[in-house]
């Protein structure tokens, strides 16, 4: 009797430092993706309140150029996140950082234009509108920090040109009034009060940008671990299911010899004067017992 008692095994290979990265990099795109529509919601709500606060009270044709190439770009974002979502959404690792790193300008040049309103309204029109625009940019800041921390290059990129316009527009429009001291003053302290604002915000866009790395290394070693135990589990049931044939054939060889055996006693009991006879073929019955129990 010849069974193989040896089931196939896969033993689960760890996955590299560079493939958990790649995985992990992969998948905070992804996250990033996936909120960028809520940002883009937020600003074409906020454009036209924007649009009906500054109209009447800074320069016109500034105004609607700069609305026209706001809402250009509003567009183009929303058709770019449609066509992430239709073409790289199921796919991952290379293909998504190069969708990224192709449109990642468009990020900064959406927060340049945002922080360039404050140079529209900033000592040209009411404190109405001019607070009205701040707390629309600061509010396009903190929406950053929710929808773009998951993929830290892009959120630095946005905020850093967000705010970085903000500055120049506050420098132009001091520059222009340059002759009033209290103007200078109020621009100096929005000034530090914006760099702080930056400041903090890139230390809680890291922050937030590390919880979402956590999270998805750990998601990476839960499932490689599930992945382990799945594939021990598989082993497993090979090994029984080889273990249930192998005792199903070793019961069948063994039911031969004995059931012979016992066809020897009946005769015999039935037959005594045959034992010469019978006697040779119960020692060959109990021999070929024996070899089985031995190969067993």
């Amino acid at each position: 009797m010849l069974v193989d008692t040896q089931p196939a095994t896969h033993q689960h290979m760890p996955a590299t430092p560079e493939v958990r990265d790649e995985w992990v990099e992969s998948q905070l795109i992804g996250v990033f993706m996936g909120q960028a529509m809520q940002s883009l919601i937020a600003a074409g709500l906020a454009l036209p309140v924007l649009l009906f606060m500054m109209a009447g009270e800074v320069h016109a044709p500034s105004l609607w150029l700069w609305a026209a190439v706001v809402a250009a770009l509003l567009i183009g974002r929303y058709r770019m996140i449609g066509l992430y979502h239709l073409r790289y959404d199921s796919v991952g690792g290379p293909m998504r950082q190069t969708f990224v790193r192709k449109y990642r300008w468009t990020w900064g040049l959406v927060g340049f234009c945002w922080g360039s309103s404050i140079a529209l309204v900033y000592q040209q029109a009411s404190l109405q509108t001019q607070f009205v625009c701040a707390v629309v940019v600061m509010g396009h800041g903190m929406v950053s920090l929710t929808s773009f921390s998951a993929y830290l290059p892009i959120f630095r990129l946005y905020i850093t040109a967000l705010f970085g316009a903000t500055a120049l527009g506050l420098l132009t429009q001091g520059l222009i009034f340059s002759g009033d001291p209290v103007v200078w003053r109020h621009t100096a302290a929005m000034m530090i009060l914006l760099v702080i604002f930056w400041v903090l915000l890139l230390v809680a866009g890291r922050r937030l940008h590390s919880v979402h790395r956590s999270s998805l290394e750990l998601q990476f070693s839960n499932q490689e671990l599930i992945d382990s135990l799945t594939q021990q589990t598989r082993a497993s049931l090979r090994a029984i299911a080889t273990k249930n044939r192998f005792l199903a054939s070793a019961a069948h060889d063994l039911r031969q010899p004995v059931h012979a055996l016992s066809l020897y006693a009946d005769w015999l009991a039935s037959e005594p004067e045959m034992a010469r006879d019978i006697a040779p073929r119960i020692l060959q019955s109990t021999r070929a017992i024996n070899e089985l129990f031995d190969s067993l």
